[in-house]
């Protein structure tokens, strides 16, 4: 077994797809992620009462509006902004930093983008501290880039096949899912 075999067996625990059906969160995803059909669901009170309890989005109105407002712009001009162009739009129009976020909003646009989570970077040991104010757009694209990376490292490992064979027979509806946001939500759920 290589590294990565053990990286991969490491992060991803047995019991991370019991834990998905239980919490229901793959169909949660594919809710939100139905948005791409629809884009004005996202300006509904219901849709961002679901993305927010999903994705852990504790912000007030003045964050949550141009939020919503961005994504909702993006799916329907179907276009895929660069995850830096969302940070800096982002920063603009509420005067934050959130990779967290930033990296939430382009998931939604488009499942071959990793999710930077408290969950998931814990568990690939990428770092989580605040971003700096100085090169902080940098920094948020160097942390993507690596657990990007390390995600690369756990779908190319010998065990993933059978991972996403399991996934896949647990939710044959999200089996169109990208194997990254496969491996992203079995790392998050076994946290």
């Amino acid at each position: 077994m290589d590294s990565s075999d053990s990286k991969s067996a490491g992060v991803i625990h047995s019991d991370s797809i019991a834990r998905l059906l239980k919490r229901r969160d793959v169909e949660t995803l594919l809710d939100i992620n139905s948005a791409r059909y629809d884009p004005k669901m996202v300006s509904t009170k219901e849709y961002q009462a679901l993305f927010k309890e999903y994705y852990n989005v504790r912000k007030d109105a003045q964050f949550c509006k141009p939020y919503f407002e961005l994504l909702r712009h993006h799916l329907e001009q179907k276009t895929k902004p660069t995850l830096k162009a969302i940070l800096l739009d982002l920063y603009e129009k509420t005067k934050e930093r959130h990779l967290s976020f930033s990296s939430k909003l382009l998931a939604t646009l488009d499942d071959n983008e990793p999710i930077y989570d408290k969950n998931v970077a814990t568990q690939l040991r990428v770092p989580l501290s605040a971003l700096p104010a100085k090169g902080w757009v940098a920094e948020a694209e160097n942390r993507m880039d690596l657990l990007r990376h390390k995600l690369n490292a756990i779908i190319s490992s010998s065990t993933w096949g059978q991972q996403e064979a399991d996934f896949d027979t647990a939710f044959p509806e999200a089996s169109h899912l990208s194997s990254f946001r496969k491996a992203d939500l079995m790392i998050w759920a076994s946290y």
